[in-house]
Parts: structure tokens; sequence; C-alpha cells
């Protein structure tokens, strides 16, 4: 159930019993946290940009556990995208036991973050290389006008998009290929060598209250595209899915998603599409 947002004038959380945390051993806790990211800057803390995920998490874990806390996440996701279970694992001495920590930290947090389990972790855990890989979604919808109950978390697509074409785009992304015609010219990657281990294309029928019953059932306005890997380079899904629906709308031919991935130029990648249908869905940790 989500939890309801406080007035601007409701009393802050009561804080934790004073606890001396002089002498007790440091301790690592890993969370997975959820987030609607449609307001927030992306995950990463930023100077003169309070409205981060990272920011707000190291926010409520210092109040809550009276100590500097500084939250490290498996994945970088930017301004505008979700996630369904990032990993962000930090180091406290406090004793709370991890439950406390996520009953006090949800009391603390803005209600568009969730942290939904904590759990104990060696102390050199770091959830980037812990993670064994990434499951991401992209959501859309075809419709002529605009949809307020998926507008936050799905592209609107004012086009036609031919499933078979995509389903066939898709095919020739998967494997272990340099994908620097997909990642973003500003990335920070040593190597744009990636292993894609699956990718998918999947019709959603959401219900709708308004429509009148019908005896045949409607053609699908709702797809997700779902890409498994092992690692991905910033923006590198939302520049697949951008060249994806160029084919998908009969801009590009099938064969061109091969050519702009051997080029491995930014610039033969097609359009970035936009950050709000894009979801971390899971983090893939042993």
């Amino acid at each position: 159930m989500r939890r309801a947002e406080q007035p601007p004038d409701a009393a802050p959380p009561p804080p934790p019993p004073a606890i001396d945390l002089t002498g007790r051993p440091p301790r690592r806790l890993c969370l997975r946290v959820s987030y609607d990211g449609t307001d927030l800057h992306g995950w990463l803390s930023q100077p003169n940009e309070p409205r981060t995920v990272q920011r707000a998490l190291n926010a409520a874990l210092s109040d809550l556990l009276g100590e500097p806390i500084w939250a490290e996440g498996a994945s970088r996701t930017d301004a505008g995208v979700h996630a369904l279970d990032q990993l962000a694992a930090f180091t406290t001495r406090h004793p709370m036991r991890p439950e406390g920590i996520i009953k006090g930290l949800n009391r603390r947090l803005p209600p568009t973050i969730s942290a939904r389990a904590a759990v104990e972790v060696p102390l050199g855990f770091v959830p980037r290389f812990a993670s064994r890989g990434k499951v991401y979604r992209y959501a859309l919808f075809t419709h002529r006008t605009p949809d307020p109950l998926r507008a936050r978390f799905a592209t609107q697509l004012r086009y036609p998009l031919d499933p078979e074409r995509v389903a066939a785009g898709l095919e020739r992304l998967v494997g272990v290929h340099d994908f620097t015609t997909f990642a973003a010219s500003n990335g920070q990657h040593k190597s744009a060598v990636r292993a894609l281990w699956r990718a998918s294309l999947h019709a959603e029928r959401p219900l709708n209250p308004l429509a009148p019953p019908a005896l045949t059932p409607a053609p699908p306005d709702a797809w997700v595209i779902r890409f498994e890997g092992e690692g991905f380079l910033k923006q590198m899904v939302r520049n697949m899915v951008g060249a994806l629906l160029e084919v998908g709308r009969g801009q590009w031919p099938v064969e061109r998603v091969s050519a702009a991935l051997a080029a491995r130029d930014r610039s033969a990648g097609g359009p970035t599409a936009p950050p709000q249908g894009l979801s971390l869905e899971r983090t893939l940790w042993p």
C-alpha cells in the first residue's frame, strides 16, 4: 500500500533514541530500493540538486542513525528513470536491526522513494560490483490522446508500432557487442563491450474502465521491451529503444540496427527514447 504524503506542516518523525556509537564496530547493510523517478534528477547526488535518490537516502539514513551516511547504488539511473529494484549499500556503527532501519527509513523518505528490504552484507560489499546483471524494462503505449494513468511510467507513441519489426531488431542486439553506438557520448566507460543476454517484446492489455465490453478483444495498445544483461552503458537502453522505434514505425529497415551497431558511432544510432518509459526492473544479486 502506498504511503500517504504528509502535509507540509506535519510534525517530523521523532528521532531515534540516542546511542553512543563510540567504539562500536562498523557493519554494512544493503537495501533494495524502489522509486518513481518522474520528479527526481536521477540516482547520483549532485551539487546544488536536492532532488536525487542518493541524496534523499543519505539524508534519511543520517537522520535515522545519528551519524553521516553515504549510500552507494548498483545503477546510476538518469533523471526521470524509475527503479523497482535498485541496490544501495551503506556502512554504519548503529546496532539497529534491519527491520527497524526499513521502518524508520520509510518514515523519513519522500513518498516517491521506498526501501523494501535490508540485509547484512560483508564490509567490502559494493553494489555495482556485486551485481551479476540487470533487467531493464521500457514501457510504451500507442494512443492518439494522453493517458494520465500511464503517462508517468510509459512513453506515448502517436503512431502504430509493428511488433514483428521491433522483435526482429531486438534479435540483432542480443549477444556480446561493442555498444558504442548506443552509449551516451559523455559516458565515462573504459570499454563499451557488453553482453546482452536476452531482449524481448511483450504486449500488455491494461484494463480500461471506460471502454464498453467487447466480444472480440481489441489489439494491444501497450508494449514492454525488456533487456537483460551483465551491465549497461549510460543511456544504452534508451538509445536502443530509440532505434527500435524507428524500425517499428517503418523509418528504418531492420538491417540498419546491425549496421548502426557495427558503426561504433553514436551519430549512427538514431534518437534517444524519453526517460519516463524506462525502469530498472531487477538487479541480479546472489
